[in-house]
């Protein structure tokens, strides 16, 4: 291969000056050659989605799963309590085999179906207050899957900075009218 037309891969930097891995377009076997033309062009996701860093952006408000004990573990049956486990299609409860009781194993995993409750009213015959499930309106979970352009943890922090410069261009561009007497 001719050393003027050698392919080497560009290094680059971040914001921060660390240098970075150079992106791998293609890997060729022993004997295999590429012959093509390219056009690189640079842009935001703004102007178009091809350029956004982020595939998914997934916000929920974390959800909040009780349940009461009493009713729970002492008026089901044992077959009952292993069903009611069950019926839950995101594993949020667990079968304490040694106590033999119904315990809330991960509650962060609720969709919010409400299959256990309609379960525990409908089959069970217990109250409807055995076994709440709702959303905190104080606390959410915020989800960004990225393209691999960027990692995540750093697409999150360019947008809050992004958005703070917008903040402060937005209070600087501001007129506060001042009323008098």
């Amino acid at each position: 291969m001719d050393p003027e037309c050698a392919v080497v891969p560009v290094q680059y930097e971040d914001d921060t000056g660390n240098q970075q891995d150079p992106i791998s377009i293609m890997l060729l076997s022993r004997n295999q050659q590429l012959d093509i033309s390219m056009v690189a062009k640079k842009g935001i996701g703004k102007t178009h989605a091809k350029w956004s860093p982020v595939s998914t952006c997934i916000m929920r408000k974390q959800p909040l799963v009780e349940i009461d004990h009493e009713s729970i573990n002492r008026k089901m049956t044992p077959v009952q309590r292993v069903e009611f486990v069950s019926k839950c299609p995101r594993k949020v409860f667990k079968m304490n085999e040694f106590k033999q009781e119904v315990e809330i194993e991960n509650a962060d995993n609720c969709s919010l179906c409400q299959e256990c409750t309609k379960f525990a009213s409908d089959a069970c015959g217990l109250p409807s207050r055995s076994v709440l499930v709702r959303e905190n309106d104080t606390r959410f979970h915020f989800t960004v899957e990225g393209t691999g352009a960027l990692p995540p943890e750093e697409i999150v922090l360019r947008a809050i900075k992004l958005l703070q410069r917008k903040i402060s261009d937005l209070s600087g561009g501001l007129l506060v009218p001042r009323f008098t007497n």
